[in-house]
């Protein structure tokens, strides 16, 4: 039940290296289990040349929401935003949802003066997926808040 994400702002995006990697991801039969973080429409191009059937956190969209094309002939495809891009504008998520997408954000890079106060604020914007970092699980509140 382990997720791997691939963060393509650590990685060499080229044909061969991304064709690599989904090899080994098939050679493992975990193809549900790999998430792949790309910040550019090159990279999805790239990512999209091997296969649509990965899932897709994009991050290359600001508050604007510049949402390219491409992102809709992938299975699985959330955008994804860091806190700072969310900042406080609480209609965001909702704006995603409206473009067809799931929203995600995250309240690492870096982590804010008190993340599980940015994390409550994200899951009452309405954010469908939140990545954390350094919160004990004890330490969440209320989904319900």
């Amino acid at each position: 039940n382990i997720i791997l994400e691939f963060d393509f702002g650590h990685f060499n995006v080229t044909t061969e290296n991304v064709q690599n990697l989904w090899n080994l991801v098939i050679k493992n039969n975990y193809e549900k289990g790999v998430i792949l973080e790309p910040y550019n429409e090159v990279q999805l191009k790239t990512i999209k040349a091997i296969s649509s059937k990965t899932n897709i956190i994009y991050v290359g969209c600001d508050k604007d929401l510049q949402v390219p094309e491409i992102l809709k002939d992938f299975d699985f495809a959330v955008i994804g935003l860091n806190y700072k891009k969310v900042g406080d504008e609480t209609e965001l998520a909702r704006k995603i949802h409206e473009k067809g997408f799931k929203a995600a954000s995250s309240v690492i890079n870096p982590v804010p003066e008190n993340p599980i106060k940015k994390l409550n604020e994200l899951i009452n914007m309405g954010f469908d997926y939140i990545y954390v970092d350094s919160i004990p699980y004890s330490e969440i509140n209320s989904l319900t808040e």
